[in-house]
């Protein structure tokens, strides 16, 4: 669906370079917000450790890999005026060897890490597919009330 809205979307210009004046401004540093935000609790001890254990009950946290990959990180959100006027975005970013996927819905961003080693950006047009429900597990809550994170599950 997203490749054949692609065509239909107009360029507005590099995320990087929007006036913060832009509607579209927030929106999509949110998006950049949330990515780091999971990237950064994915590489804490924490939650190496809770997956290391979770693993060893759910041996479908170790078993995607590759273009079957199915496992996705949701992180639950309290968005802001800006993003309730947003019905869905999607971004990808290479970065390191690793493709990060980003797709917002419904005040909840689903982010899929995908090997990007040998990968062309320019001709990669897949998107996962992040509608199936397998199986899923909490792994943080977040209780503080200036963020606007509040869980995170696999």
């Amino acid at each position: 669906l997203l490749q054949k809205q692609q065509g239909n979307l107009r360029y507005c210009g590099k995320a990087n370079s929007l006036p913060k004046t832009s509607v579209y401004f927030r929106p999509i540093n949110l998006i950049y917000e949330a990515l780091e935000f999971v990237a950064k609790e994915l590489c804490s001890q924490d939650t190496s450790n809770a997956l290391e254990k979770w693993s060893s009950i759910f041996p479908w946290i170790e078993e995607d890999n590759g273009a079957n990959q199915h496992t996705y990180f949701e992180l639950k959100a309290s968005v802001n005026e800006e993003m309730k006027e947003v019905r869905f975005a999607a971004s990808k970013t290479y970065s390191r060897g690793l493709i990060f996927i980003v797709l917002y819905f419904e005040e909840s961003f689903y982010i899929v890490i995908q090997d990007g080693e040998g990968d062309q950006p320019l001709l990669d047009l897949r998107f996962p597919d992040v509608s199936s429900h397998g199986q899923g597990l909490h792994l943080n809550s977040y209780l503080d009330p200036d963020s606007p994170w509040k869980k995170t599950n696999p």
